[in-house]
């Protein structure tokens, strides 16, 4: 029922071209979208209670901006009320769902679009940018008016001239502009099998008890609703796996096994006999990892007590991880026998931070100051690493603020600010360039929020627009030089973020 309920709003105003008192009925649809991804009872499988309240307080949206934009009659107030997803890291954590409540009273489609952003936080650049004028019928004519005031945007797309589709020296808004609608159509056609998705992994979560649903790799929207289908069938035919799955994290990627965080990784290029092996030796890999601290230790102990972590943005399988410490301490142990420790290096290294990765990886002294090896390196090699990167590695060390809690506090700030409903970014992208792209975006929040309203962007290192309609865009984005005077600006007025 809800999956025809969303299929049947967002086909009804997606195909509709009338003018609807200066909104057509694509850009209500387009307005209202990352509202719609907030509270769509779709995404709320894993709460029952807050899935029936958003369904039936849909419903009653629905209808009353049904009734706006077919231009029947003036409808009677309303007032309605909606659970919001969580959207930032501490939100999902404390795992609370927030209310917002909205008053439908006005009367006209303008105003009741800007009405629903303004209550649930959103922003209304979109809506701003169309001009309260009516528009035609044609989808050309539109087009032409959409580009009437659009100024500092759409005069940029003529830069992109002489640049190929996915050249990523063109600047961002020019492509962006140039792209925007033909993302736009692919991401509505693909709109119910996207919420449907959401919904059958909430159902998921709850009937199984799973913790979450995640994904660790780049597929689109088709391949995703086939890996959850294919999970759900998995799990309901072998009641004798459900005990294992209780409070597990089940991650969609690109290898299958148990990660070093306790996940049960899912590779859907495996047939389902697979993955159940998987999931019914979870009990072995569970004790595997409970040693993993012990060998963590001894590493840590043959290099003065140096901390050794783990990369948080890659997925690790428990007995690749095993395999790699063992091979670290075996290379120091030969190491130690023959030979000793510099004599410039500190009596302890517990203030320096070691990350030990697979073979094909390199030396490499990470950005936040993580001194990462492959496991192949000789322990003589490890050590020569160590002594040229000690002072640099401190260095960078003290000087890091939490990188992490920087990124996720922008990454949260670009979805408000842009009106995005997600903002991912590729496994090679780091958090210092994630952050950088953050702030390129915020700093051209006015030209770049009616353009980005709606949609879903992964920064990655190159331009595309996917099959789905999501946008994949390079990290290091080019803007016009004249724009650095207004990104100035901006970081001044918001320097909490910047």
């Amino acid at each position: 029922m809800l999956t025809c309920l969303s299929f049947t709003f967002l086909k009804a105003t997606r195909n509709s071209s009338l003018s609807v008192r200066f909104l057509t009925a694509q850009q209500v649809s387009n307005a209202l979208r990352p509202f719609y991804f907030l509270v769509h009872p779709d995404l709320f499988g894993k709460h029952p209670e807050a899935q029936a309240v958003n369904e039936k307080n849909m419903k009653t949206l629905k209808n009353y901006v049904d009734t706006l934009v077919t231009d029947r009659k003036a409808p009677n107030p309303k007032d309605v009320s909606f659970y919001i997803k969580p959207r930032s890291l501490e939100e999902k954590e404390k795992n609370h769902l927030k209310i917002v409540r909205i008053r439908l009273k006005d009367v006209n489609i303008r105003e009741t679009v800007l009405t629903i952003l303004k209550q649930s936080m959103l922003p209304t650049g979109y809506v701003d940018k169309i001009p309260q004028s009516a528009s035609t019928n044609s989808t050309s004519s539109h087009k032409v008016e959409y580009n009437k005031f659009d100024d500092d945007e759409f005069t940029e797309a003529s830069d992109s001239v002489g640049f190929s589709p996915t050249d990523t020296r063109q600047p961002f808004v020019a492509w962006l502009a140039n792209n925007i609608n033909k993302a736009r159509t692919r991401f509505a056609e693909c709109e119910p099998i996207r919420l449907e998705t959401e919904r059958l992994q909430g159902e998921i979560c709850y009937n199984f008890q799973l913790k979450d649903i995640l994904w660790d790799c780049d597929w689109d929207t088709l391949n995703r609703r086939g890996s959850v289908d294919a999970f759900n069938y998995l799990a309901s035919q072998h009641h004798d796996i459900h005990e294992l799955l209780v409070d597990k994290t089940v991650v969609f990627g690109q290898k299958s096994g148990i990660s070093i965080k306790g996940e049960i990784i899912l590779y859907s290029g495996e047939v389902r006999s697979n993955w159940l092996k998987i999931v019914k030796n979870t009990p072995g890999f569970s004790k595997i990892l409970e040693f993993l601290p012990l060998y963590e230790r001894a590493l840590s102990q043959s290099l003065l007590g140096i901390k050794i972590v783990q990369k948080e943005e890659s997925t690790t399988l428990v007995d690749e991880y095993r395999t790699r410490l063992r091979k670290v301490v075996t290379s120091l142990s030969d190491f130690k026998q023959r030979n000793s420790f510099p004599n410039s290096w500190p009596e302890t290294l517990e203030e320096l931070e070691l990350c030990v990765e697979s073979d094909a990886s390199s030396l490499m002294l990470t950005p936040e100051g993580v001194l990462t090896i492959p496991a192949s390196t000789p322990g003589f090699l490890i050590v020569e690493f160590i002594t040229q990167n000690l002072k640099e590695a401190g260095r960078r060390l003290k000087d890091r603020v939490s990188l992490v809690q920087e990124e996720e506090q922008l990454v949260t700030s670009c979805m408000n600010e842009l009106g995005l409903i997600q903002l991912d970014k590729d496994y090679s992208i780091t958090s210092q360039q994630m952050i950088s792209c953050c702030h390129s975006m915020l700093g051209r929040v006015h030209m770049l929020r009616h353009l980005t309203h709606g949609s879903h962007i992964i920064v990655t290192r190159y331009y595309m627009v996917k099959s789905d309609g999501v946008l994949c865009v390079p990290w290091d984005l080019k803007f016009k030089d004249s724009e650095s005077a207004k990104a100035q600006h901006y970081r001044q007025s918001y320097p909490a973020i910047s």
